[in-house]
């Protein structure tokens, strides 16, 4: 019979769906009957050399509208004019491809533009080499698509892609993250990925991409499609890190204001920095310069308590990923220092000794950048005032002792600056009789008129050496008639420094100085005050006059001086007689 030639036509290459759909076209429709002859066989591929192909079984076989025959198990005829036919290779070994043949006229089939053969497998596959009809072979351009199969099956297994290596990158608040994932499987050329981010599918369909900004942490799954149009499973999800975004900060911005040298508040931290990878670190400035080794959360500027004007603290904080250009602070701190005024002596008398009674000679101190001035510790009756940047201090003490004195001086500020210290002694007065007198180096008082703590007052003095007793004549001008017991015990009050109760040297000083034994100097310059003896009373007023001295003679008696017109000198007596005291220095 004469045999008429056909074209195979491909319809599709549904990869998904592992199949491969065609159609014959014959070119004469006169035959009652038409069959396809469907086999597994040798078939060259290009590139490939074939091997050893152990027969295989085409099973299960199903054929919607139509039936078919097997043949040695390898090949299959198909009858009729089947709508659909669904076959699946087992058991195959080595290099092989689907082979078709068709015969006969079969009806219908040049206008079943939708119909066809479908051969379906379980695993993708390709119809490679030679599709024949009847005896004779067409050319390539009559096969369905050939794909060689680096597994070496080149007739048609190809596993879907695996995808493997799906990323979870880190990335900083409002950036970018590179993803990448990677496919593996029989086919991987040409593959082609489609990334689905938080939602969003990416219009990049490489291995790897760059998200857009990202401002929240979200996950992303991939998709490869290989040349075969063979698609992966979806990905695991991968997560996209998105550290929070970084905030420098803010400081406190109470300030201060502070006398020079003063104590500083320390900057506060009011809210942290954070963010990025949270490994902050910090700066400090002043007036916009680096603090060298300033780098704490907080700030204490003591360094600069005593540099005078108006400064300015400010922080900045970076961390060691996202932000890592030092960033500024909320806030501010501003720093005062006002001046402290100052006090500078004018006069070179700031250290006095004066007697109470007698007034000091002024003291004066110059002051700078002050508004007043004032004293503390200086002795009652001395005062101080300030006027024109002058400070005097005078006055005349009414007490005795020693008194070291402050100056401190004052500003529109409140500052004080204590700089300015001094010493008045004063000495207590001795109230002359008659007056003091001065002989050769001595300075001898006046006959004392001080009751003496300590010394019991009588108008008998007792006929013993104690208790230590003084009598006040009130009928002379002598003053105080004092046993030696008082003069003895209660000596730096009779006497307060520089003056003393004078010894037997003074006295003896004294005679010399005064015309000697036989001189009336004494008579002539001091009242003749008589003595006080126990036992008979007050005695020789205006005859003659005896004064204790400090030294003893014995238990019994002490050393005195005696002078009255013509006479002067030193002798001892009893303790317990009473005599006048001048002291002497």
């Amino acid at each position: 019979a004469a045999f008429a030639q056909a074209t195979v036509t491909p319809i599709s290459v549904n990869y998904d769906n592992h199949e491969v759909k065609f159609r014959v076209s014959w070119n004469a429709a006169t035959a009652a009957n038409n069959r396809v002859w469907v086999w597994v066989d040798f078939c060259s591929v290009a590139g490939v050399t074939p091997g050893t192909f152990s027969p295989a079984t085409i099973s299960p076989v199903s054929v919607a509208g139509g039936s078919y025959d097997g043949q040695n198990g390898r090949g299959l005829y198909i009858y009729g004019n089947p709508s659909t036919v669904t076959a699946a290779l087992s058991n195959a070994t080595g290099q092989f491809n689907w082979c078709a043949y068709g015969s006969d006229y079969p009806p219908n089939a040049v206008t079943n533009a939708g119909g066809g053969y479908t051969l379906r497998g379980t695993r993708p596959f390709t119809i490679n080499g030679s599709l024949s009809v009847d005896s004779e072979t067409f050319s390539a351009g009559t096969c369905i698509t050939s794909i060689t199969d680096p597994t070496g099956h080149p007739g048609g297994f190809a596993d879907n892609p695996t995808i493997t290596g799906v990323t979870s990158p880190t990335t900083c608040y409002n950036q970018t993250a590179t993803l990448s994932a990677t496919a593996s499987g029989a086919i991987t050329n040409s593959m082609t990925y489609t990334w689905n981010i938080g939602g969003t599918q990416s219009t990049s369909t490489a291995a790897s991409i760059t998200s857009q900004n990202l401002a929240a942490t979200t996950t992303y799954t991939v998709t490869a499609r290989n040349a075969n149009g063979c698609t992966s499973a979806v990905s695991n999800k991968g997560t996209i890190t998105v550290r929070n975004n970084f905030n420098p900060g803010t400081i406190a911005t109470t300030g201060q204001a502070i006398c020079s040298g003063a104590a500083v508040n320390t900057i506060g931290n009011s809210i942290a920095a954070s963010g990025g990878d949270n490994s902050i670190s910090y700066q400090w400035y002043r007036n916009g310069s680096v603090i060298t080794g300033a780098t704490a959360t907080t700030y204490a500027p003591t360094a600069y308590a005593s540099t005078v004007g108006v400064q300015t603290f400010t922080r900045r904080a970076k961390d060691g990923t996202c932000n890592t250009t030092l960033t500024a602070s909320t806030g501010q701190w501003m720093l005062t220092v006002n001046a402290l005024p100052t006090i500078t002596l004018t006069t070179a008398n700031h250290d006095q000794t004066v007697e109470t009674g007698s007034s000091i000679t002024p003291i004066k101190y110059t002051t700078a950048n002050a508004n007043g001035a004032s004293i503390s510790g200086q002795p009652s009756g001395v005062s101080g005032a300030w006027a024109s940047n002058t400070y005097t201090v005078s006055g005349t003490p009414t007490a005795a002792g020693t008194f070291t004195y402050t100056v401190t001086t004052t500003n529109s500020n409140g500052c004080t600056n204590v700089t300015a210290t001094g010493k008045i002694v004063v000495n207590s007065s001795l109230p002359p009789s008659s007056g003091s007198w001065v002989c050769g180096a001595q300075t001898w008082s006046g006959m004392l008129r001080n009751p003496v703590a300590g010394c019991a007052a009588t108008s008998i003095l007792s006929t013993t050496n104690s208790p230590p007793a003084q009598y006040l004549d009130n009928g002379t001008t002598c003053g105080y008639y004092y046993n030696w017991t008082c003069v003895n015990t209660s000596a730096a009050a009779l006497c307060p420094s520089p003056w003393r109760v004078p010894d037997q040297s003074d006295f003896n000083a004294l005679i010399s100085c005064s015309g000697g034994e036989n001189g009336s100097d004494l008579a002539t310059n001091w009242p003749l005050c008589g003595a006080w003896i126990a036992g008979t009373g007050l005695i020789g007023v205006g005859d003659r006059c005896l004064l204790w001295s400090s030294t003893p003679y014995n238990n019994s008696n002490a050393w005195r001086l005696f002078y009255n017109v013509g006479l002067q000198n030193t002798l001892s007596a009893p303790k317990t007689h009473g005599y006048v005291v001048r002291c002497v220095k």
